[in-house]
């Protein structure tokens, strides 16, 4: 390879980020979802689907601030 893996410094993400930006990104798609259900589009699909994502997206959270307590307590 050209450049090897890690040559720009630019370390991998931890699994707690990468939990945090996919819990991000469903909260966008909620959000959007929801959007477009205020707009007359599949409302009470894309409500639904909102809500799923929303849950999905808090109960990474939640696991992600159990870890970090979890962790503090182990120290």
């Amino acid at each position: 390879r050209l450049f090897p893996p890690g040559s720009f410094g630019t370390p991998e993400p931890t699994e707690a980020e990468t939990r945090r930006t996919r819990a991000e990104t469903l909260q966008r798609s909620a959000a959007t979802l929801r959007d477009l259900a205020a707009r007359g589009m599949k409302v009470r699909a894309y409500t639904r689907e909102a809500n799923r994502l929303d849950s999905e997206a808090a109960a990474m959270l939640n696991n992600l601030q159990g870890d970090a307590r979890d962790t503090k307590v182990g120290s």
